[in-house]
């Protein structure tokens, strides 16, 4: 038997593009920005807010004559996204669980996640406090599971 029977099996292009929500629908242009409003690189890894507009996007909501879109024709859809070089978007959080600190946006749900990978962590939350130079600032809850002790330093 020779070694390629014994290798594991590789996530190939196609399945890595399958996790994505997928690509901009004919007619729709989308855009993420960061906090300073500029569109962020299309390299798979920046994160900004999802902005989207096109014909068939809303403008307001039934019997609300409060417009949805800004005067450019963009809609924030509150999501957190990247994209992509050759266009696929994912969706990896929403805008109102990101804490913006000193022009930086920190996931609540992956710093969370990190928290709860912790053995003796039983729940943890983080939530964004009002900071006069940072905007905000992230404070992490923590509880510790029953006879276990957390450490500030272990989750630094």
């Amino acid at each position: 038997a020779g070694s390629r029977d014994r290798a594991g099996q590789c996530p190939t292009e196609k399945q890595h593009k399958s996790f994505k929500q997928g690509r901009e629908l004919y007619g729709v242009e989308i855009k993420v920005v960061g906090p300073d409003g500029l569109e962020v690189p299309r390299d798979g890894a920046s994160r900004g807010a999802l902005l989207c507009r096109g014909p068939w996007v809303a403008g307001a909501y039934f019997k609300n004559d409060q417009r949805l879109q800004n005067e450019e024709g963009w809609l924030d859809t509150g999501d957190m996204a990247t994209v992509t070089a050759d266009g696929f978007m994912q969706i990896v959080d929403r805008v109102k669980d990101v804490i913006k600190s000193g022009g930086e946006w920190i996931s609540s749900i992956d710093v969370e996640n990190e928290v709860m990978a912790h053995p003796a962590v039983a729940q943890a939350a983080v939530i964004g406090l009002p900071h006069p130079r940072w905007d905000e600032r992230p404070l992490l809850l923590v509880v510790a599971k029953p006879g276990q002790t957390v450490e500030k330093a272990e989750m630094l």
